[in-house]
């Protein structure tokens, strides 16, 4: 038997650790948590041979090592420790941070977004060293602890430290498969601009019958901007920000066709989602829309008196919280500017804070780094992967500016791991597949030809 054949126990005992540690970026009640974790990661790349550190940024640590190996040819395994926080308690069927194994899945918050999919990089690199006593490929870690809030130091982080990051290709293992049986290679992600529009009313709390139809009413004003954003009319709906859709790259002709040829289900879809129809953009298919068009959500929408029984009273205040996801050639800062200037339209006092900025990324089919993949996921999973886009966003656009190398993004989790949701999981098969793929990558890109 091989060494990962015996070492099962203690792999998935190890990644029990990691995940008991509830490592909430969110919250300040978990900052000491996040040290915990840092140190966890640090000293887990340690036992695996690599050179770790822990590094300082403007808010929580990143954690970095590296791996000489017999090419210079060099792998950037990036990944976060930070997990979203745990929710309501009542909807979890066992505790969040005790891993609990039922039916082949591992339940706990973090276990699939992201600790099981880049822990399986490091227990990779220890196996192939043990077996053949170094790495066909110089390996390098950036496993980070913002990732769940924004990843607001990252990009200086990366910038600052270009040249000990230096890779070839920045490898990513934080997105599902394309279902529980069929592996998913990720062309890209949309990009995401996250904003906060506060609007502003009367400096007290006043009554609504000696005030009422004089003044603007916070919550009537944040309607009438929410509703301004995006023309809803039936199923149809659209972004009515100026110049949203002006730099959208239309999805080229030979990538439609492929998401045809998959034969997405939207009946299937909508039963697994409890809805009873679907809507958005006309002219695209379901799969289109999550993945390669751009969007506007609302979030969260807040003001006035909420309690029980009535108050009659103008607030002082309402807001509303609203992403908009991003195709490539958008640029988030640019909607930005035409998001203010639309709001000014309204005549509406207002405050706009903005979170997060993040540009869409691109590999296209027929990458040699997408073959290289290819090759490697079939090798682990038993079949031959599917090419899409993801819906979300992994701050990822600036490696190739800053540290010359192209993302390529496998994902180990599954469709049905619930991420940020309550009863989290992973597939404790998915973690021995995903392991495999990393294996099989590094020996791939061992033997790659540049050109």
């Amino acid at each position: 038997m091989g060494y990962l054949e015996t070492h099962r126990k203690q792999f998935l005992s190890e990644l029990y650790e990691l995940i008991r540690i509830p490592s909430v970026s969110a919250q300040s009640e978990h900052k000491g948590d996040m040290k915990k974790a840092s140190l966890w990661v640090k000293n887990a790349l340690k036992d695996v041979g690599a050179k770790a550190d822990i590094k300082k940024t403007g808010g929580h640590p990143v954690v970095t090592g590296e791996i000489k190996g017999k090419s210079d040819f060099t792998i950037l395994f990036y990944g976060h420790y930070d997990v979203q926080p745990e929710g309501d308690l009542k909807e979890w069927t066992s505790p969040p941070f005790e891993p609990t194994l039922r039916k082949g899945r591992v339940y706990a918050r973090g276990g699939a977004d992201n600790k099981f999919q880049f822990y399986s990089h490091l227990k990779a690199c220890e196996t192939i060293t043990e077996e053949r006593g170094e790495l066909p490929v110089t390996v390098k870690f950036l496993i980070e602890g913002e990732e769940e809030v924004g990843s607001e130091n990252l990009k200086s982080f990366v910038k600052k430290n270009s040249k000990s990051l230096n890779a070839n290709v920045v490898f990513i293992a934080d997105s599902p498969t394309y279902t529980e049986k069929i592996p998913n290679i990720s062309l890209g992600v949309r990009g995401l601009l996250y904003v906060q529009i506060d609007v502003r009313g009367p400096r007290r709390e006043l009554h609504s019958g000696i005030h009422g139809g004089v003044l603007d009413n916070p919550n009537e004003a944040i309607s009438h901007i929410v509703s301004s954003l995006k023309r809803k009319v039936g199923k149809e709906e659209r972004v009515l920000i100026p110049g949203f859709y002006d730099d959208v790259v239309p999805i080229p002709k030979k990538e439609r066709d492929y998401i045809k040829s998959l034969k997405f289900n939207d009946k299937k879809y909508m039963r697994e989602m409890g809805v009873k129809r679907l809507v958005g953009e006309m002219g695209y298919s379901t799969l289109e829309k999550r993945t390669a068009r751009p969007t506007l959500e609302v979030h969260g929408l807040c003001g006035g008196y909420i309690k029980e029984g009535a108050k009659t009273s103008i607030p002082t205040n309402a807001f509303a919280k609203v992403s908009m996801r991003l195709v490539p050639k958008q640029d988030p800062q640019k909607i930005y500017r035409n998001l203010e200037n639309h709001l000014k339209k309204t005549g509406f006092p207002y405050a706009l804070k903005q979170f997060s900025g993040e540009k869409a990324y691109m590999l296209p089919i027929g990458h040699p780094f997408i073959d290289v993949a290819t090759r490697a996921v079939k090798n682990a999973w038993k079949q031959n992967p599917v090419y899409t886009r993801e819906g979300g966003t992994l701050p990822i656009y600036f490696f190739p500016e800053y540290i010359g190398a192209e993302n390529l993004m496998v994902g180990y989790g599954s469709p049905s791991d619930n991420w940020h949701g309550p009863n989290e999981s992973f597939l404790l098969e998915n973690f021995w597949k995903g392991l495999n793929t990393s294996i099989n990558l590094m020996d791939e890109f061992g033997s790659f030809k540049r050109h």
